[in-house]
């Protein structure tokens, strides 16, 4: 596996970052502390394709979360994906750690395994049926995004995230292309233009992509 060099990726993005017209924004960390349930973002929500297979569960970006205040993705680092692998859908946790406002993203300090499932409106974000939605950025991989100081790893691989012009970072649920912009596959820190169905989440079901 390629390594990523981050002087290349500091000359690489400069003409993309200019490209999408902004500075990079600040970044809102916060402490995190909910009580929820782990699903797996490819199948939860009803608006992804139909019949997805749920082939690689227990992979990097198999997990999310869901709670009363919202659906929230983890950021791909060993020690997420350590916590994480005491856990398959369904498994009721209560997580303690930071949050990325900007992308729903959380880092785990702590995860304990609960047995009482707290009162959650599911349905409320399952049945989201999103918003259709054009976004432009840049797909980066951990090397480059920018986390608001939160720990950050590409141990695992060079997983990517859209970091958007509207100031937002989206996750890609793993259908054909956006299993391929999660991987990097061609599109490793390009500026892209996204279609997609947002859902709860800051999660993408990608329809077109489009590197600028």
């Amino acid at each position: 596996m390629k390594r990523c060099s981050c002087q290349m990726v500091i000359a690489g993005v400069l003409g993309a970052l200019v490209g999408v017209g902004r500075a990079e924004p600040p970044r809102t960390v916060e402490a995190f502390a909910q009580h929820g349930v782990i699903v797996d973002p490819r199948t939860f929500f009803t608006a992804a394709i139909p019949g997805a297979s749920e082939a690689g569960s227990g992979q990097p970006g198999s997990r999310a979360l869901v709670t009363e205040e919202g659906v929230y993705a983890f950021i791909e680092t060993p020690e997420n994906e350590q916590q994480l692998s005491r856990t398959v859908p369904g498994t009721v946790v209560r997580i303690a750690g930071k949050l990325l406002k900007e992308g729903a993203l959380v880092y785990i300090d702590t995860l304990e395994l609960r047995t009482t499932v707290p009162l959650i409106d599911f349905a409320r974000f399952r049945k989201d049926a999103g918003e259709v939605v054009t976004l432009k950025g840049v797909n980066k991989c951990q090397c480059g995004l920018e986390v608001g100081g939160m720990p950050r790893s590409c141990v695992l691989g060079h997983l990517h995230h859209l970091e958007a012009a509207d100031g937002g970072i989206y996750h890609y649920l793993r259908y054909t292309r956006g299993e391929q912009l999660f991987l990097g596959q061609g599109f490793h820190f390009q500026p892209v233009v996204v279609q997609a169905r947002r859902l709860p989440g800051n999660y993408l079901l990608v329809q077109e992509v489009q590197v600028e």
